[in-house]
């Protein structure tokens, strides 16, 4: 999908891929900082990271993000929905993952960080997302073809601004 951003924004897109293997570290962090000039960050961690760890690390990271980059627009973007993973909920029944990035969003804005903004990638694949994996999990060409068409615009916008 970020080739796909990356024609329709006409310019350079790098996505690192850590797949299951990114968890926070804030060794990552200082790494993605090495990035010269950077236009965005877009950091999608949910499925990575379990609460316990998504609540320890993910401001830490976006601290040592800002520490190089002060002013560049970071996006936490949620999970598209999935098969068979373990899901955990909240007492009100919401996804706790997917509040804490919602309230620690809104907490860095209120604090002044103008440039950090919360997606939703929960709807990206349609109603009919169980069509866009073969595994329940993983996206397939229509997955990531939808997971482009409904982050490209939100990025075109945080982009303008800049």
């Amino acid at each position: 999908h970020m080739n796909i951003i990356s024609r329709r924004l006409n310019m350079p897109v790098i996505n690192l891929g850590f797949s299951g293997n990114g968890k926070l570290e804030p060794e990552l962090a200082r790494i993605m900082t090495e990035i010269p000039d950077p236009a965005v960050y877009i950091l999608e961690c949910e499925r990575n990271c379990k609460y316990k760890l998504l609540a320890e690390r993910q401001e830490k990271f976006i601290q040592l993000l800002r520490e190089k980059h002060p002013a560049v627009p970071i996006v936490i973007l949620t999970a598209n929905p999935r098969g068979n993973e373990s899901l955990e909920i909240d007492k009100n029944g919401r996804l706790k993952n997917w509040q804490f990035m919602h309230d620690l969003v809104e907490k860095l804005r209120k604090a002044g960080d103008a440039n950090i903004h919360f997606v939703d990638g929960s709807s990206m694949l349609g109603e009919d997302f169980y069509e866009c994996s073969s595994d329940g999990s993983h996206p397939s060409d229509l997955g990531f073809y939808r997971m482009a068409q409904g982050l490209a615009p939100i990025l075109e916008k945080i982009l303008r601004k800049q």
